[in-house]
Formats: C-alpha cells, structure tokens, sequence
C-alpha cells in the first residue's frame, strides 16, 4: 500500500494530479450502506492526503430515464449519467485520476462500466484510488467476477425465496391494494373493513351510472381516506378511483401474481358480491359496444393532447344544448375535479383546436425538403449510433479473445503441472462467468449496429406516398359528405401515427411533438413542430 501512494504522489505533466471523484448511490441490497454525502466526505480527505486537485464531484443519486422508462444507478449499468459524463471528461484529458469510495461503487461485477475503467487503467489514461480499499489493475477483473458471482447468487436466493412462498399461496413481497391489510402471521391478505366498505360503494355506485367525478366528490365529501400514510398530490384522483375499479380480485377471490415468468394464484378473501361486479362488467361493456358513446370518432387529436400547466390528460367532452346544438371541445380533466393549476388551458374549442393542429402537422410534413432535412438529420444519428456501437462491439470482442488466450494459458499450465487441478477449475469458472457476461454485453451492443437507417428511410417513403394521396383529397373542392370522411379520416391516420403529444399552453397556444424527433424529452422521443415550417 505504501508503494502504490508513493506511485500516486507523483506529479503529472499538469502539476498536482487532477481528481474526479465518483459517487454512486447503492440501488443493490449490501450489508454496508454508505450516503452519497459520507462517500464524497470521505473521498476528499483521501485526496487531501495524497495532495490531490479536485476537478469535480459526478454523483449518480438519482433514478434516470432510458429508453422511457425510469432505472435505478445500478453498478451494474455502463449508461449511468454522470459515469458516463466522468469518462468523456477522462477521454478529453481532463482527469489523471478518479477516487472513489469502493470498487463497487464504480461498477458491480464484469460489465461493460468495468470494461470502461479497465481499458483507460491499462492504456494509461487514468489511475483509481479507492478510499476503503486498494486497487489492483491486474485483480480488478477477478474482484469483479468475485463481485458478481456473490450479487447474482443475493438475486438467485431472493428470486427463490419469492417464488417459494407464492407457490405456497402465500401473498408475501407485494403491498396489498385498497380494501386489503397484509398479515404477517399468515402471510396473506386480510380485508381492512374500514376501506373496503368504500370499494363496494366505489364499485356500486359505477354500477349504478354515476360518473368517476361525481363517485370522488362523494368520496371527498365523505371524508374517506385513500391508502398509505404520505400526503397524495391529488385527492382521490381519477386514477386512483380506476385502479379500484380494475381489481377484479374483489370478487374472484384470487390474485394473480406474476414472478420470473410464471404466474403464481393467491387466494383472498372477496369484498364485493356477484350483482355488483356483474353491474360494473355490464356498464364498461356497453360502453365498449355502443359507437356513439365512442367520442374518439369526433376528435382528430384524441389520447394525445395534454394540459401543459396541470401535466393531465384532456378529457373529449361533447354537450348537447336543449336546442339540438353540439358543443365539442377538449377539457383538462382537472378542471372539475379541484385538480387544476395556474395556467389551466380549461376547455378548447374542438374545430379551432383540431384546424391548429393539423395545420401545424401539416406544414411538417407537405414540404419534401423540410421533411427531407428531418429525416436525413435523424439518419445521421442513427450512423453516429451505430458507430459508437460498433466501437463498443469491437472493445467486447478484444476482451473475449483475451480470455479465449488466458483459458489456454491455464489449461497448459495445468497440463505442465505448473497449477492444480482445482486451481485450473476455479480459473475455468471464472473465465465462463466473464465470458457469459461480456456476451450479454455485445448482444446489447450489436442490437444498435443494424440497418435501422434503411427501415427509416422505407417508412419515410410510405409517409411520402399517403401524404400525396392525402394532398389530392385537401385539394377537392366542396367535398361530398363521403369525402369529408375521407378526408378526417387521412387527417386522423397521419396525427395519430406521426404524433406523440400535444399541448395546450395557458394562453391556449398548442405545441406539437412529433415522432420524427431530434432530442428526447419528457414526453419521449420528439421534438417540438411548432416552428419547423418556418
């Protein structure tokens, strides 16, 4: 340890060694769990003893979104974003060492975020300095096999353990819904009278035709209190209503449980009888079955557009006046239920609405070379996405061929007698474990390298061809009514296949997010259309 701070103490071309240091909340079950602050404290009194510069702190705390979906900063993942900020900034010279608390903070097990490291140590790039332990280059990889073996062995335990219980009919590793308490004695589910008097009156009063916003004024009125000890951000929201009308379990008396690919039933106890489930059952299937109860039919945008001021869904709202006239609009769905904020669009003229968003969509894609530099732009991401890919694909299988050479290395070894027997199966072990894990990487890394360029441009060409259809319906002149249909209906064919979201803006301005996108954002891959012909 002494000759590896003497190492350390060196100066750089730059002067004092330039640090990052790297903090990584813990998503995996550990028996020693350290806060990100203590972490941080504890990597800066190691950089004041061996005279370090600090440059800057990347701490990956927070859960990110990829591919859509929300993940946790896993070791075991190479895509972490300050991880990933911290390499770029190694690759641009700006850091001779990173310090952090554990290895496994950095990464857990052999992955790609292990390869990462490991190939900048080799190179030279970069050194690691670890504040509870020390770092070896030449045993990194083995600790991370070591690492692995025991975390995945954690997940295997656990995985069966679950499963055990549930085939044993127990309802164990999953909070119970409204209306039901979780006994531990029994390990089961035991009715909570209290809420489940509220659930037969929830589903009662929707059998009987009362509507969602009337059943939460009632229950709002009454008093009722929804499930859990946090403050809910909207009382009894719409969605938490739905959620209770969707538990069929009420009167199956029996849950389904899914669990590493199979389903497991557990039984539990019924809180509704047959009458008002069959109520319920028969008011959503006529509302399935019945066309005109079926606004969508009206609505150009239907499903797409949001409040933006309020993040809701905006309802499809047709009224009827007593003198035969129709009122069609959209709505925000907070606007009644007391769960509208400052800036709520409210209600939006359906034809202004609908002619805003289809001029903007329009002006989008009628112009072939506007249309033309959207496409050609996100090809060329797609080229820069499979060239980086490709790279990562070519880095997987130098390793691989690494350890195809150390596996014979060893074998000859032992067939020289120069390890034993054992010594050359714990090695194999190792080898096969690497090499199943630095596959599953390049499986990952070679989804990005195919022709996704070609598929989009094939899908660009069909857009073409109907957008030309299209124009020749635009350009009738006084429409016959079996026209106009037609002509709502290549409308709504393009919206709904080329738009993600829609949002209305205080001042009832309308912002248009396109599936043809740039960037991604919250509303997922898109970009804003709003002033694209332009």
């Amino acid at each position: 340890m002494t000759k590896q701070r003497a190492k350390t103490q060196k100066q750089t071309q730059h002067g004092v060694k330039r640090a990052a240091i790297y903090v990584r909340v813990s998503s995996e079950k550990q028996a020693e769990k350290v806060s990100p602050e203590t972490q941080e404290n504890d990597a800066r009194e190691r950089c004041k003893q061996l005279d370090y510069l600090v440059i800057e702190v990347y701490a990956d705390t927070e859960r990110y979104r990829i591919n859509g979906r929300l993940v946790e900063p896993s070791g075991t993942r190479h895509d972490r974003p300050q991880f990933k900020r911290m390499l770029s900034d190694i690759d641009a010279g700006k850091i001779d060492v990173i310090v952090a608390w554990r290895e496994d903070r950095l990464y857990r097990g052999v992955n790609r975020a292990m390869l990462e490291i490991s190939e900048r140590v080799k190179s030279g790039t970069v050194e690691v300095e670890l504040v509870k332990e020390h770092y070896d280059p030449a045993i990194a990889e083995v600790k991370a096999w070591a690492a692995g073996v025991e975390l995945q062995a954690k997940r295997d335990r656990h995985m069966m353990g679950v499963a055990g219980r549930l085939a044993a009919g127990k309802a164990w590793g999953f909070t119970p819904p409204y209306g039901y308490d979780y006994d531990k004695a029994t390990e089961s589910w035991v009715i909570n009278e209290d809420e489940a008097q509220w659930a037969r009156r929830v589903w009662q009063w929707f059998g009987e035709d009362v509507s969602i916003r009337q059943i939460r004024q009632r229950l709002i009125t009454a008093g009722v209190k929804q499930k859990g000890k946090k403050p809910r951000r909207h009382v009894w929201s719409f969605s938490s209503i739905r959620k209770i009308l969707d538990r069929d379990e009420y009167y199956t008396e029996e849950v389904i449980v899914k669990w590493d690919g199979i389903e497991y039933k557990i039984a539990v106890p019924p809180v509704i009888d047959r009458a008002i489930y069959q109520a319920v059952k028969d008011r959503l299937a006529r509302y399935k079955s019945y066309p005109a109860g079926n606004k969508k039919q009206y609505f150009l945008a239907a499903g797409l557009v949001y409040c933006q001021a309020c993040g809701l869904r905006m309802a499809l709202v047709v009224y009827k006046k007593r003198n035969g006239k129709v009122h069609r609009y959209y709505r925000c769905s907070g606007l009644y239920a007391d769960l509208s904020g400052p800036g709520c669009a409210g209600h939006v003229n359906l034809i202004k609405a609908d002619e805003e968003i289809w001029r903007k969509v329009w002006d989008a894609i009628s112009n072939p070379e506007v249309l033309e530099v959207k496409i050609n732009a996100e090809i060329e991401r797609l080229q820069a996405e499979r060239a980086d890919a490709q790279g990562d694909c070519d880095m997987i299988q130098s390793k691989l061929d690494e350890i195809a050479m150390k596996r014979q290395q060893a074998i000859a070894w032992a067939l020289n007698n120069v390890i034993s027997e054992d010594d050359l199966k714990m090695q194999l072990a190792g080898f096969d474990w690497q090499v199943a894990s630095l596959q599953h990487e390049l499986a990952e890394a070679a989804l990005l390298t195919g022709d996704h360029e070609s598929k989009l441009r094939a899908i660009a060409d069909d857009l073409c061809a109907k957008v030309e259809v299209g124009r020749e319906l635009l350009a009738l002149e006084n429409p016959a009514p079996e026209q106009q249909q037609s002509i709502f209906d290549f409308k709504r064919m393009i919206v709904q296949g080329l738009v993600i979201r829609i949002e209305f803006q205080p001042d009832k301005s309308i912002k248009v997010y396109l599936e043809l996108g740039d960037e991604p954002n919250e509303s997922g891959k898109a970009s804003s259309i709003s002033d694209m012909a332009s």
